[in-house]
């Protein structure tokens, strides 16, 4: 996903992403520790990231307002070849617009993040996340 992501942008698509606050509240769990230094590399190919203030575990996708995916797939190689986890794909304008309205709306209750906060957490942080990054096809 990271790197059609990247490529999207490339390709001048706008891109959006949402998750919950957890990246700031709880560094022990390793998906956590892994997910700042995503975060950080699609920020810098321009891809906007908001960080739901509170706890989102829905996985959703809307593209062109046309189509729409509603699921509890998380985007890692360890969901789709080990958990048996489930995503509809609707091609629906009207779900796609309303799945959009619901993620705008999560946006107001969201902090936007930035390159500033990741370059300005102490070094020993950003080691720990670059050094488990090598691990995130695993985890």
């Amino acid at each position: 996903l990271w790197t059609k992501l990247s490529v999207a942008k490339d390709h001048g698509i706008h891109c959006q992403c949402g998750s919950d606050n957890f990246i700031h509240q709880v560094l022990d769990q390793l998906d956590v520790i892994v997910d700042p230094q995503f975060i950080r590399e699609l920020l810098g190919f321009g891809v906007q990231f908001y960080h739901y203030n509170g706890f989102i575990h829905s996985k959703t996708m809307v593209c062109d307002d046309k189509i729409c995916t509603i699921g509890s797939t998380n985007m890692d190689t360890r969901s789709f070849d080990l958990h048996f986890e489930v995503n509809g794909i609707f091609y629906d304008q009207a779900m796609a617009r309303q799945c959009k309205t619901i993620f705008q709306e999560d946006i107001h209750n969201s902090r936007q993040a930035n390159l500033e906060w990741f370059t300005s957490q102490p070094l020993p942080h950003r080691a720990l996340w670059a050094f488990f990054k090598m691990f995130s096809p695993l985890m």
